[in-house]
C-alpha cells in the first residue's frame, strides 16, 4: 500500500477530535441570553413575575440566578454547558452553588428553553433536577399544572460579573 492511500484510508476511519466550541459566557452571549429578564421588567421580583439574571465571569463562566421576592425560594446556579438546539432552542447543565428551598447545593440541573424570534423573549420549557425529578415538562410547572411564563429581556449584560460569589463545597 502507498503511503499516500494508506494515509487517506486512516483519515476516514481515525476519529476527528470535537470541534472546539466558544466558552459558556460566549454561547449564551450569541444566544442573547445574557442579561435580566422578568415577566414585567418594571415590577418588583414575586411570585407571578420571577426576575432572572444570567452574568458571565471574568473565565467564560456564568452565573444563573433566580428570585421570586423576598421570602420565596431563591436559587443560584452555575451554568457548566449550555447548546443550542437550532435558533430558537437552548439546553443548559447547571450546579446550584446558593439557594434557599428544595434544591441541595452541588445538585445537577437541566433546563431547555426557548426564545421567541425576536430573542427578546425566554421561557423555560423543560427542567431536571437531580434523581430525574422532572420540574417543569412541554412547558407545564409539574407541581402547578400551570404553563411556563414567557420572560421579556430587560437588560442586557454583555460583560456583567454578578456581585455575589460561587460557594463551593471544596
Amino acid at each position: 500500500m502507498k503511503p499516500v492511500v494508506g494515509a487517506a484510508i486512516l483519515a476516514t476511519i481515525w476519529p476527528l477530535p470535537p470541534a472546539v466550541a466558544g466558552s459558556v459566557a460566549e454561547t449564551m452571549a450569541g444566544a442573547g441570553l445574557l442579561g435580566s429578564w422578568a415577566v414585567d421588567c418594571a415590577a418588583r421580583p414575586a411570585p407571578a413575575n420571577p426576575h432572572l439574571e444570567f452574568a458571565a465571569g471574568k473565565e467564560g463562566d456564568v452565573i444563573r440566578h433566580l428570585t421570586f421576592g423576598p421570602g420565596t425560594s431563591e436559587l443560584t446556579a452555575a451554568v457548566r454547558s449550555v447548546e443550542r438546539q437550532g435558533n430558537d432552542t437552548v439546553h443548559l447543565r447547571e450546579v446550584y452553588t446558593a439557594g434557599v428551598g428544595s434544591a441541595e447545593i452541588g445538585s445537577s440541573y437541566e433546563e431547555w428553553g426557548i426564545l421567541a424570534p425576536d430573542h427578546r423573549h425566554y421561557r423555560s420549557v423543560g427542567s431536571i433536577g437531580a434523581g430525574g425529578h422532572e420540574y417543569l415538562k412541554n412547558g407545564i410547572v409539574v407541581a402547578s399544572g400551570k404553563e411556563s411564563v414567557w420572560m421579556t429581556k430587560c437588560k442586557e449584560r454583555e460583560a456583567a460579573i454578578w456581585p455575589r460569589p460561587i460557594q463551593s463545597n471544596n
